[in-house]
């Protein structure tokens, strides 16, 4: 369970979503165009994302885009040829800086072989024409590349960094957003790049935060009770304030009761808090009782972590 609260965390720290960003609107947005560039392409050529299951969020004041869902499947193609397809999960990204994700991935297509080439791995297969070589992605965003035979580079393999820099071109609320990392190093006709890419996002819907807390639903571990900080003591999705199920048997009853009264009076140490410190406030007290009370009969929740 703790990974539930450690992806959370970091979706609400990539967002602006903590304590004092109260004044930031966070949007969910739908991928509508994926343009990348290259030499031959410096006006940007289309990618096909039809089997994209990626979701995405963009804070208006951050400027940052985050994929909170799913996997980005990103088709490169030359024709009917597929240059290379790149699987990412947990992309975040924006504001000119370093992107960041959980995994990153660059599969092959059948294009490279045709020009004695490696598109992904980024090296010519020499003069045999043959790949000895191996490429590797994983885990993470690692990658790795060991050149075998007559085989050369022309260039690093297909990484992340590739969405370095991405910035804010436009952005309208409930109307597109688009950014871009495109970029030119030496020669590139008038209004041309050939690096990077561009992206266009539609259907921007604004993400509600019911409790006015600064976290917005679709990540708050109490959708309905204010707690910036979204302590969670058992890292099961819940937080303090809307748990006092203490046993996890999906219900706050009398066995509860029973295991918060042996910790009134205890102490309660941050960052993970005693679980029946319900408003993470340091100490189990008179405080908590009150909420205990309150939530007495009703199971944990609701959370935006927890389907």
């Amino acid at each position: 369970m703790t990974s539930n609260r450690t992806l959370a965390t970091a979706v609400a720290a990539a967002l602006g979503m903590t304590a004092g960003t109260g004044d930031a609107a966070v949007y969910s947005a739908t991928l509508t165009q994926a343009l990348t560039y290259a030499n031959n392409a410096p006006f940007g050529s289309a990618c096909n994302f039809s089997s994209s299951t990626a979701t995405w969020t963009y804070d208006d004041v951050s400027g940052v885009l985050t994929q909170t869902g799913g996997e980005y499947n990103l088709r490169v193609s030359s024709g009917p040829s597929t240059l290379y397809r790149t699987l990412i999960t947990g992309l975040v990204i924006g504001n000119g800086q370093l992107a960041t994700a959980n995994s990153y991935v660059c599969i092959e297509g059948n294009f490279g072989a045709t020009v004695g080439a490696s598109i992904c791995g980024n090296y010519y297969l020499g003069g045999n024409y043959i790949d000895e070589s191996t490429t590797g992605w994983g885990p993470g965003t690692a990658y790795s590349r060991t050149l075998g035979g007559d085989d050369y580079a022309a260039g690093t393999p297909q990484n992340l960094d590739r969405f370095h820099g991405m910035y804010t071109v436009s952005f309208t609320p409930g109307g597109t957003l688009v950014l871009t990392n495109k970029s030119c190093t030496g020669t590139c006709p008038p209004g041309g790049n050939n690096f990077g890419h561009q992206w266009t996002f539609g259907n921007l819907q604004l993400i509600e935060d019911a409790d006015g807390d600064g976290v917005v639903d679709v990540v708050d571990n109490c959708a309905q009770v204010a707690n910036p900080s979204q302590c969670d003591s058992d890292g099961d999705g819940y937080g303090n304030h809307c748990d006092a199920d203490l046993n996890n048997n999906g219900a706050t009853n009398a066995q509860d009761t029973t295991l918060f009264r042996q910790q009134l009076g205890q102490p309660s140490a941050g960052p993970a808090y005693n679980a029946a410190d319900l408003n993470c406030s340091g100490a189990v007290n008179a405080q908590d009782t009150v909420r205990f009370r309150q939530l007495l009969g009703k199971p944990p929740g609701p959370s935006g972590q927890v389907p």
